[in-house]
C-alpha cells in the first residue's frame, strides 16, 4: 500500500558465522543508504481478486436481450464482476437454479478483464414458476486444472453474492 519497497540503513546483515570481506580480508561496512518507497516502483500485491457482483440476464436465440419468458434455445447469461482484472485458465462454471433444478452455466469470455461471462442455454423441460433464476454463494467453481488469478498470481476468492429470484425478472417456460 506504500507504493514501493523500503529499506533502512541497517538492512544488510550477516548470519552469525558469516563474513563479507574484500580480497585483502578487510571486513565490509554493512551500513547501506536508506531506500524510500518513492525511490522505486516496486509494490507487493498480496490481495486476491474477489467477486464484486453477479448479474443474471437473458437473450433470445438471436442473442437479443430479452425480458420475455425464456423458451428452448434462449440463453441465461451470468456476468461475474471481479474486483480486479482476472485471468482465467481452464473452464470455470457457475451454478444456477432454474425452477428448483441446478443447472451449469459454462464460461464464455472475459479472461484478462473484470467481467467474466457464463452462459446456459434453455433446454426442453426447463421451467421456473418463481419468475427468476437464483444462485448461491458457492456458485462459482473451477475445473480440476483451472485457475482465476490476478496479474500477481493471487488466486481469486470464489465466494459470490447470492442472487435471489426477486433480483431479476427472468421467467422460464420451455
Amino acid at each position: 500500500s506504500a507504493d514501493g519497497i523500503t529499506a533502512g540503513t541497517s538492512a544488510l546483515a550477516l548470519a552469525d558465522d558469516g563474513t563479507l570481506q574484500d580480497a585483502a580480508g578487510n571486513d565490509a561496512t554493512l551500513t547501506t543508504p536508506a531506500v524510500a518507497a518513492s525511490a522505486n516502483a516496486i509494490a507487493v500485491d498480496a490481495a486476491a481478486p474477489t467477486v464484486s457482483s453477479v448479474e443474471i440476464s437473458a437473450t433470445d436465440s438471436a442473442d437479443t436481450v430479452t425480458t420475455d419468458p425464456l423458451i428452448v434455445g434462449d440463453k441465461i447469461l451470468v456476468t461475474v464482476t471481479m474486483s480486479e482484472e482476472t485471468t482465467v485458465t481452464g473452464t470455470p462454471t457457475y451454478a444456477i437454479d432454474v425452477g428448483g433444478v441446478s443447472k451449469t452455466a459454462s464460461y464464455v469470455s472475459g479472461s484478462g478483464g473484470t467481467a467474466l461471462v457464463f452462459s446456459y442455454t434453455i433446454a426442453s423441460g426447463d421451467t421456473d414458476s418463481a419468475d427468476g433464476i437464483t444462485a448461491g454463494t458457492s456458485a462459482l467453481a473451477l475445473a480440476d486444472d483451472g485457475t482465476l488469478q490476478d496479474a500477481a498470481g493471487n488466486d481469486a476468492t470464489l465466494t459470490t453474492p447470492a442472487v435471489a429470484a426477486s433480483a431479476n425478472a427472468i421467467a422460464v417456460d420451455a
